[in-house]
């Protein structure tokens, strides 16, 4: 009878253990499932805070260049920088090797303009609509894949070589296709001249970024890497470290989110409407 009462109390002893083990299990499992959300809830803290950072857009207009394109992309690939470039389809023609180098280095290729030539580009709508195809076709049939549904208007939509109602026409033709045009609320004004000095340039991009940095979010650059902005090319790195210097991210229009998208048009950065 003895041992059967310690066999009896050695089994309850054991059933004692596997319950407390079972216990601490279940407590255990309990505290990591109500972990989880605490990982991604910082997850998603970490995406807002991406979404609602300070963000630059770099974009150079009229190129390629022979003598800058080429520096401009080892400039931009030596601090992990992305630009936006948007092409003039004759230059594309006569330096396909430098549209195709700004492809495979993952930079933005958008549409320009064909000729650059005001005067045709701005005759009327048909003549804006085929300088526009026949830019898309020549980026197209060079890296073999349609440039971005982003493009900018030569000289933008305030331009004093179209009139207004070429113009609206230019524009409401570009919204019901989709196409959203591009402007700028930092200027280098590097075109304003042949190499102008770099230190004026610098001086053009933090006067302007210090009137609207506690205004927007959002900036759009405009250079150009046409064959006279040697300065250009020369000044980049310093706006690059002058941008990284105040927490902005570089971004193109490749890949922008609806958020970013949002705030460019609320910014009127994009799809802006016609005004003189």
């Amino acid at each position: 009878m003895n041992n059967r009462y310690k066999r009896i109390a050695r089994i309850k002893k054991r059933i004692g253990i596997c319950y407390i083990f079972l216990l601490a299990s279940i407590m255990f499992l309990h505290v990591t499932i109500n972990a989880v959300p605490t990982i991604y809830s910082s997850m998603e803290e970490e995406k807002e805070v991406k979404e609602n950072s300070k963000k630059v857009y770099i974009t150079f207009d009229d190129g390629p260049s022979i003598n800058n394109t080429r520096n401009i992309i080892k400039i931009l690939n030596d601090n992990n920088v992305k630009a936006s470039f948007f092409i003039v389809g004759n230059k594309a023609e006569e330096y396909p090797d430098i549209v195709k180098e700004l492809s495979e280095n993952n930079m933005c290729i958008a549409s320009h303009t064909y000729s650059h030539v005001y005067e045709e580009v701005f005759k009327n709508l048909e003549c804006y609509k085929n300088d526009l195809q026949k830019c898309n076709e020549s980026i197209e049939n060079i890296i073999e894949k349609a440039p971005v549904q982003y493009i900018r208007i030569p000289g933008g939509i305030n331009n004093s070589s179209s009139n207004k109602n070429i113009m609206e026409g230019i524009l409401n033709y570009l919204n019901q296709n989709n196409v959203n045009y591009v402007g700028w609320n930092i200027c280098s004004n590097d075109a304003l001249g042949r190499n102008i000095p770099s230190y004026k340039l610098m001086s053009n991009i933090k006067t302007q970024t210090e009137k609207i940095e506690n205004k927007t979010n959002c900036l759009v650059v405009l250079m150009h890497d046409s064959y006279y902005k040697k300065t250009t090319v020369e000044v980049l790195p310093e706006i690059i470290q002058y941008y990284k210097d105040k927490g902005y991210e570089f971004r193109t229009f490749n890949d922008i989110t609806s958020k970013e998208y949002e705030e460019l048009f609320n910014e009127k950065l994009i799809n802006k409407q016609y005004f003189k």
